[in-house]
């Protein structure tokens, strides 16, 4: 409702909105002391913060159907610059002043790649986790990150039910209707069974990537002496213990002692 009204006001309300948002995000989380699980926490509110300034956007353009160049073009391009801009600055803050390699966004990346993959289960060798059972994973992710899926979803009926022409809501049933209501599911439930397939393509591709590049840190060949073999199975198994500390963390977490806002 802040960022509709905001968007669509003649003063400097949006303005004022971005300021004082963005100022408070910063001051919340620059200069201080973040463990790895802590900025992991953080990343996964960061993902969810865009994806739901992305639905309020698309729902404020819905509203705003009658200027969406100017829409497009001004206010939404002016909210998406400045949240990103915000979250690279505290980000780099954070890094840098916890001496923190940027290498770590690998590490969160596979961890939600892992809850996403298709696999038999948690307790395959690493080379196997990407192979078994096709499942649907994407609340494994959600809940990760903290997205709640449920208000959102809610709030996006919602608003759709109130934008649609006057006559479709004083005659839901008609036939034309019922028959368009029936479209946009049947299109809805194709386009998530696409995004999902996507999704766990590209999770599996990145964790195959991820395999061969620690094939390949002990010998550019990969291992084939003994030596090479009992190396290999040393940087692996780090691996795997840094990838399984970050495996049990959750947004809501209490880890290390805090809650990152």
């Amino acid at each position: 409702i802040v960022l509709n009204a905001a968007i669509n006001s003649t003063s400097s309300a949006l303005l004022s909105m971005l300021l004082s948002n963005n100022f408070s995000e910063l001051k919340s989380s620059v200069f201080k002391r973040f463990a790895e699980q802590n900025l992991f926490q953080i990343a996964c509110s960061d993902i969810v913060e865009r994806f739901e300034l992305f639905v309020f956007i698309a729902l404020t353009a819905l509203q705003s159907s009658d200027n969406w160049s100017e829409f497009l073009y001004g206010s939404a391009t002016a909210v998406c610059l400045c949240e990103i801009t915000v979250d690279w600055i505290k980000h780099m803050f954070i890094t840098r002043f916890n001496n923190l390699d940027c290498k770590v966004y690998n590490y969160f990346r596979e961890a939600l790649s892992r809850d996403l993959a298709p696999r038999a289960s948690y307790k395959d060798p690493y080379p196997s986790r990407v192979r078994g059972k096709l499942m649907d994973h994407t609340q494994a992710v959600a809940q990760r990150v903290g997205l709640a899926t449920v208000p959102l979803t809610c709030v996006v009926l919602r608003f759709v039910w109130v934008n649609i022409p006057q006559n479709v809501r004083e005659n839901p049933c008609r036939p034309v209707h019922i028959t368009v209501a029936i479209l946009v599911f049947v299109c809805l439930l194709a386009l998530k069974t696409l995004l999902n397939t996507m999704l766990k393509g590209t999770a599996c591709r990145y964790i195959m990537s991820r395999e061969r590049s620690l094939y390949r840190v002990v010998s550019p060949r990969g291992p084939r002496t003994s030596h090479e073999k009992r190396q290999h199975e040393k940087v692996l198994k780090e691996h795997l213990e840094r990838i399984d500390k970050l495996s049990s963390v959750r947004r809501y977490m209490l880890c290390k002692s805090r809650v990152p806002v």
